[in-house]
This record gives structure tokens, C-alpha cells and sequence, in this order.
């Protein structure tokens, strides 16, 4: 059975998700209600806005705190987001194949 979904990446600032990445959101929901798809969503570093991204759609989130695999990444360095967000992207590939 082929498993596919539309994963939308959401921005935070302030303790909420910043208005373009909703505006993401939104769009993600249509072509999900148009196609059939779940809507994931990815946060990082703010696990605190994940009822808000069920709230405008999202089928399924991933939100970790960057801190929880390396505390550096509390400090912005390129290499280690994308190292964190593979780690994250492997969350959502387990989400989308596991329905436990």
C-alpha cells in the first residue's frame, strides 16, 4: 500500500507559528481535502505550538526541542539544523508508515 502525505515545515517566533507558515498550512489542508492526504506538519524548537498546528489542519505533528539530541543547536549553526532536521524528517516518515 503506497502511503503518501503533504508535509508542511512551520515557522515560530514567539512562542506561536508565524503567519506565512499558517498560511502554509491552510494551503497544505485544501490540497489535502481535495486528494485525500494527511497533513503533517514539523516544528522545531517549539513543541508548545503543536496543538496550534492540529488547530489549523495538521493530521499528525512533529515538534522537538533542538536541545533534546544536541544543545548546540540552541545556538543557530547551519550543519547541525540540517543534521536535526533529518532526525525530524525520520519522525515524520515513521508517522506516516506506523499508525501507532
Amino acid at each position: 500500500m503506497e502511503k503518501q502525505g503533504i508535509l508542511v515545515y512551520l515557522e515560530c517566533a514567539e512562542g506561536h507559528i508565524i503567519k506565512v507558515s499558517l498560511e502554509a498550512m491552510n494551503a497544505a489542508a485544501k490540497l489535502a481535502a481535495k486528494t485525500g492526504k494527511k497533513v503533517g506538519a514539523v516544528l522545531v524548537n517549539n513543541e508548545a505550538a503543536a496543538a496550534e498546528a492540529a488547530a489549523f489542519g495538521a493530521d499528525f505533528v512533529v515538534a522537538s526541542e533542538a536541545g533534546e539530541y544536541n544543545p548546540g543547536l540552541t545556538i543557530y549553526c547551519t550543519l547541525m539544523m540540517v543534521t536535526f532536521v533529518l532526525i525530524v524528517i525520520g519522525k515524520v516518515i515513521y508517522a506516516l508508515f506506523h499508525n501507532d
